[in-house]
């Protein structure tokens, strides 16, 4: 037990000694890219730092404090910036390290199956994952927004109705749309409009519909 016990201690000191800080980007899907982007809130974490409510981050001449963890960066103009993290001290601030950054514009939000919108899916790929999903085209930003409501119409490969549209809210497909979806054929499509959106601020609007094909 205590050859187990200083074990672990071990592994824990030999971390702390050796562990880098790392910065990463949890807006993005992949949050270890070196991208920001502009006008709005990019949620910045230090990680393997042990105080980090001491801890602030400066870009640009701007400085964000942590809180609840992270740092909420917003920054206003196209080309490259660098980070810098430091650490407080009595006597000012330590700087720890730095990482440079390209900003980029965001496209507007756009609402697909799978992160798509007019291509070609399967039939299990839409029942493995049966939900509309918000995303920025083009882009690795996630957005803070959700489908609220939407409508479906489903046509055959000759164009006639298998489903007429259907209005569904929420996010998910509904039943009676996945029991016509499951017996569907190549050819088929599935025609998306009316779609409305909900941002965590309240606000809601409409994008553009959008056709998947069914492979």
């Amino acid at each position: 037990m205590k050859r187990i016990f200083f074990g672990t201690l071990l592994l824990v000191i030999t971390h702390s000694l050796y562990a880098q800080p790392v910065l990463k980007n949890l807006s993005l899907t992949a949050p270890t890219l070196d991208i920001l982007y502009i006008g709005v809130e990019n949620s910045l974490v230090v990680e393997d730092v042990s105080d980090i409510e001491h801890i602030e981050i400066e870009i640009g001449e701007r400085v964000f404090e942590e809180y609840k963890g992270r740092f909420h960066a917003t920054v206003h103009t196209v080309g490259t910036v660098k980070a810098d993290v430091y650490r407080k001290t009595g006597s000012g601030r330590q700087l720890l390290f730095s990482k440079n950054y390209r900003t980029a514009p965001l496209p507007a939000p756009a609402a697909g199956l799978i992160r798509a919108t007019d291509t070609v899916l399967t039939v299990a790929s839409i029942i493995a994952s049966p939900h509309m999903q918000v995303f920025m085209p083009g882009s690795y930003f996630v957005p803070n927004m959700a489908v609220v409501s939407y409508s479906l119409e489903i046509r055959d490969g000759n164009g006639e109705i298998i489903l007429e549209e259907t209005r569904s809210a929420g996010h998910r497909l509904s039943e009676g749309m996945m029991g016509k979806i499951k017996n569907l054929n190549p050819g088929d499509r599935l025609l998306f409009n009316n779609i409305r959106m909900s941002s965590s601020d309240g606000r809601m609007q409409k994008t553009e519909p959008f056709t998947i094909y069914i492979k």
